[in-house]
């Protein structure tokens, strides 16, 4: 089936933990993560509470709801005072972390949401996990990660795979799940933005078969578990491109890619887009279809030098000719780019405008060609 029927839905973007509180006997965990004064700590907002605002949802007139990722999170990084609220530091990848909720709410959460004709959207990451280790960069070897190996102190990932961490052990520099590398020091060398690590989050090598086959894995198991319709991918720009041909459509009666997989439970129109976080349409239209012909890989992507364009003209009173490149840019799939003006990952449009200015941007958003996205609470 086409993905036809995504060109005509909007979505609206909820951060789980900061959208609303609809079970607080979740909320405090007693680990210090919990601070609704504090901004580095979790809130309170949980599946619970999506479930009540669905009809809400639905009366504002999106079709599509994407959540980050409810996932098991590390909770409390070594390096910084951020707790681990928004989804993106796994600790599980196939448990619901409990500040949001039990597996049961969640397919509730995807019941009512098709009761009442929304798609769902699981934010996912496949590039790393929490911040178990570091890899100091002073005298790095890459024949020797081990010698710049540094315990942080807070385990390993609870996953049969992903819990293979420690250079030091043979077992685990052999199966070479992780690249165990320094931090990126230079954003413009390549090398570094594919195997090393972004934040000392622990980068995954999706080059290894082995963690390759482990995501191909987990992935199934939340459209099998709670059936959602589609993944947002989160860091895409720093994993290697030809990952997503088996990720996502590998032909396979064992281990079958996400789309082959989604189809044999019922889900025809699987939609898949990414977080390529570039201004150059040529390097995020190679995730989405690659130089050899006939490959697939993503669906679409995040369209974030149009919203470069829509910020610089209604927040910064640029021309509007400065829309015109963005506009006549070629894309993999055209109509299947998201577009957006804010979101979790820069400042809120009511922090950069006044209403009249932000009002003006939201009716380029809904006319412009792509799909809608709208930041909870905007």
């Amino acid at each position: 089936m086409s993905l036809d029927s995504w060109r005509d839905r909007s979505i609206y973007f909820i951060l789980i933990d900061r959208f609303w509180n609809g079970d607080k006997t979740n909320d405090d965990f007693g680990q210090g993560e919990f601070d609704p004064k504090n901004d580095d700590c979790f809130q309170g907002g949980d599946l619970k509470g999506i479930i009540e605002k669905l009809p809400h949802i639905k009366r504002l007139g999106f079709s599509a709801v994407w959540i980050t990722p409810p996932v098991r999170n590390q909770w409390a990084n070594p390096y910084i005072a951020t707790r681990g609220y928004h989804g993106y530091w796994a600790q599980d990848f196939t448990k619901i972390d409990p500040h949001f909720g039990t597996l049961e709410e969640y397919r509730l959460l995807v019941q009512e949401a098709h009761r009442l004709g929304l798609k769902v959207i699981q934010d996912i990451v496949v590039n790393h996990t929490g911040n178990y280790f570091t890899v100091e960069a002073k005298g790095y070897d890459p024949k020797h990660p081990e010698r710049n190996w540094k315990d942080l102190g807070a385990g390993a990932p609870n996953d049969p795979v992903f819990a293979m961490n420690n250079p030091n052990f043979a077992e685990h520099r052999s199966a070479a799940v992780y690249n165990f590398t320094p931090n990126i020091s230079d954003f413009k060398d390549r090398k570094q933005t594919l195997t090393y690590a972004m934040g000392d989050l622990d980068d995954i090598n999706l080059r290894s078969p082995l963690a390759a086959a482990r995501m191909r894995e987990i992935y199934r198991y939340w459209i099998e578990a709670v059936g959602v319709d589609g993944f947002r991918v989160d860091t895409v720009y720093y994993t290697p491109e030809e990952f997503y041909e088996d990720f996502l459509h590998k032909k396979s009666s064992k281990d079958p890619g996400i789309k082959p997989f989604a189809r044999s439970k019922g889900v025809k129109d699987f939609f898949s887009f990414a977080e390529v976080w570039s201004y150059d349409y040529n390097a995020v239209n190679r995730y989405i279809a690659g130089k050899r012909k006939g490959v697939q890989r993503l669906d679409s992507a995040i369209d974030h030098p149009l919203n470069e364009a829509l910020g610089q003209v209604f927040y910064r009173k640029a021309a509007t000719e400065l829309i015109r490149g963005p506009l006549r840019a070629r894309r993999v799939n055209a109509g299947l780019w998201v577009n957006f003006l804010d979101n979790h990952d820069v400042e809120r449009m009511s922090g950069r405008a006044a209403w009249p200015a932000a009002r003006q941007s939201l009716v380029a958003l809904f006319t412009l060609p792509g799909i809608p996205c709208v930041y909870y609470g905007t």
